[in-house]
């Protein structure tokens, strides 16, 4: 790394002791990575940053159909509009903002929505633009809502096989799924049928995580031993991949798929859902074209405490070569009401 190269710390959101371990699942929004939503034990939030006073505002409570939100529910935010999707108790609801009102509203509830599986994994994506949510329907398997029409279409994964987790691209037009048989790519028909972009990829046993990049040319696979990248990018002739041997817990990856961060453990193959350490990657530019490759650029120590989500910026960042990362610790603070950190990351790519 050069001396430009950092990741460091903006600012700290600790939750209040009744706010219950904020920082279960966390997404990061906004056009600069300045809005993040979390999941605390029995409620959901969302806090503004303002770096030029470096200050969080009041946390925005979202008004969830049921009072008492689970730590395994899951929130998901859109980057490019005040919209996002929670996952809860076998729920689906998706929020829109109203600045004439200041308030968040509840436009959408499925009370037949999610099932959650057996790693705590809700499969929940909403798509960056905020048009488009990705969900597991009981019976009816993966589902993909159009926004903008309330329309569900089917997405068709293979029968009988756990879905574990699921991200969507930016505009919502290629899906990845974490199964316990690999990683399924979905796009969809004229129809809009969901179905396989390729076979699916198996090469990563084991998988605990995935990201896809906002453009969606990029996928990200890790397990607890290695990490595989894969270059999606209908141009290449081959699809090129680059193996990080370095496992992890959690994954996130920027728009462009040039930052990569892995949530790890000192001891990942006997770590249980949490990290201790955010490992930063970004892609090389050496070749012209650039070559499909990454190199370590800094870890993020959490310290005492155990980091369970993390969030980089999905949507095209308007600083070049910047982004931030939001980063939930549950148990973080003396009466573990938990915390979420937000990191500026300076990362010009490796040349």
């Amino acid at each position: 790394p050069t001396e430009d190269d950092s990741a460091f710390l903006l600012g700290k959101l600790e939750g209040v002791e009744d706010s219950r371990r904020i920082g279960h699942s966390v997404s990061l929004g906004g056009i600069d990575g300045d809005v993040v939503a979390f999941v605390g034990v029995g409620a959901v939030g969302l806090s503004r940053f303002d770096a030029g006073t470096g200050k969080w505002s009041s946390i925005e409570t979202i008004n969830s159909l049921e009072g008492n939100i689970p730590e395994t529910a899951k929130v998901s935010l859109s980057t490019e509009m005040d919209r996002l999707a929670l996952a809860y108790n076998g729920k689906l609801e998706v929020h829109e903002y109203s600045a004439s009102s200041v308030e968040w509203i509840r436009r959408l509830v499925l009370n037949d929505g999610l099932v959650q599986s057996t790693t705590n994994h809700t499969a929940l994506s909403m798509s960056g633009d905020g048009m488009f949510v990705a969900f597991l329907q009981p019976d009816l398997g993966l589902q993909m809502i159009d926004v903008k029409t309330w329309t569900r279409y089917p997405v068709a994964t293979t029968p009988n096989v756990a879905i574990l987790q699921v991200e969507v691209s930016l505009n919502g037009r290629i899906m990845a799924v974490l199964t316990d048989n690999g990683v399924e790519l979905k796009v969809p028909d004229p129809s809009e049928f969901w179905v396989d972009l390729v076979a699916p990829i198996t090469d990563v046993k084991r998988a605990t995580a995935i990201a896809l990049s906002g453009n969606g040319e990029t996928l990200a696979i890790t397990s607890r031993t290695h990490t595989m990248l894969y270059s999606l990018n209908a141009g290449d002739d081959e699809t090129s991949t680059f193996t990080i041997a370095q496992g992890g817990i959690e994954l996130s990856i920027d728009y462009d798929g040039h930052l990569l961060a892995i949530g790890r453990s000192n001891d990942m193959l006997n770590a249980d859902q949490t990290f201790t350490t955010v490992a930063l990657y970004r892609r090389s530019t050496w070749d012209q074209p650039p070559s499909f490759e990454y190199g370590f650029l800094e870890d993020i120590q959490l310290g005492d405490t155990s980091g369970a989500s993390l969030s980089l910026l999905t949507t095209k960042n308007t600083v070049e070569n910047s982004t931030k990362i939001a980063i939930g610790a549950p148990l973080d603070g003396r009466k573990q009401q938990g915390s979420v950190r937000l990191y500026q990351v300076q990362h010009v790519s490796i040349q």
